[in-house]
């Protein structure tokens, strides 16, 4: 496991770019790192503009990254930004439209190690410096184990008994002992990305979830734009998202766009 050090910077940025450094009395060593395959996390942040979560939407959804490879896409790294349906998932995103930032979710790929998880934020951190956020990352694998225990005792049961779906986004809802399994905290601000310890990971994570109070927080979850409100996420959302990088859905070049996008709507 790559080992950053209090103070370090990341080696491989320009001198005057985003920088990492770990909050932490000594050497930053988070257990998990080596036993857990997809760590469960909570994101939240400041909201942002609905004109800046196009922006952010459009260039770091999977669709654009991965599926059509437009130039000038990056990748979300261990988030997910998926509101097209790439790999035939359900609509999600650390950005919403409306500009609320936040996801209750699981990294995007496995076994994640400080450095790759570092060179992912800065990314973030350098293509939108406006980023201000916190991901407080837990040592569970992929859900709280009293939320595996209930799907595996119950819902898997009920879905062979009636050959349904066991996709079930309740693993991504709130557990109330989700602040007190805090293991790491990845902090973006100003340019900065912070990986911090759990006492000040939680601190944060409730100053940043506090500023939704009175909101669906089910719009975190994955689905929600599927299951709740599938209007917002329609063919003139995916036009804004085109005008991002200059492309009018009409035009020649996006013609295999038009025909995924007809899939969807």
């Amino acid at each position: 496991m790559y080992e950053l050090k209090l103070g370090e910077v990341y080696p491989e940025r320009k001198e005057g770019s985003s920088q990492v450094r770990i909050f932490a009395e000594d050497e930053f060593k988070p257990e998990w790192c080596v036993c857990v395959r997809r760590p469960y996390f909570r994101l939240r942040g400041k909201p942002v503009s609905p004109e800046e979560a196009i922006n952010i939407i459009a260039r770091t959804d999977d669709f654009f990254y991965r599926s059509i490879c437009i130039n000038g896409s990056i990748s979300s790294g261990v988030l997910t930004m998926n509101y097209f349906g790439y790999a035939g998932c359900d609509s999600s995103g650390w950005v919403h439209p409306c500009g609320a930032v936040g996801q209750n979710y699981l990294f995007g790929y496995k076994w994640a190690e400080i450095r790759e998880m570092a060179s992912d934020m800065l990314d973030l951190a350098e293509s939108f410096p406006y980023l201000e956020l916190i991901i407080a990352v837990s040592w569970w694998n992929e859900m709280s184990p009293k939320r595996h225990e209930l799907m595996m005792d119950q819902y898997i049961e009920k879905c062979i008994r009636n050959n349904e779906s066991c996709n079930d986004a309740s693993q991504y809802y709130d557990d109330e002992d989700f602040t007190e399994n805090i293991e790491l905290g990845i902090w973006v601000h100003n340019g900065m990305i912070e990986f911090i310890n759990p006492k000040l990971a939680t601190e944060l994570y409730g100053e940043y979830d506090r500023l939704y109070d009175g909101i669906d927080r089910r719009m975190f979850i994955p689905g929600y734009y599927n299951d709740f409100a599938p209007q917002l996420i329609n063919r003139d959302f995916f036009r804004k998202c085109l005008n991002v990088y200059g492309i009018d859905d009409t035009d020649r070049f996006s013609e295999d766009v038009r025909l995924c996008a007809e899939d969807r709507y």
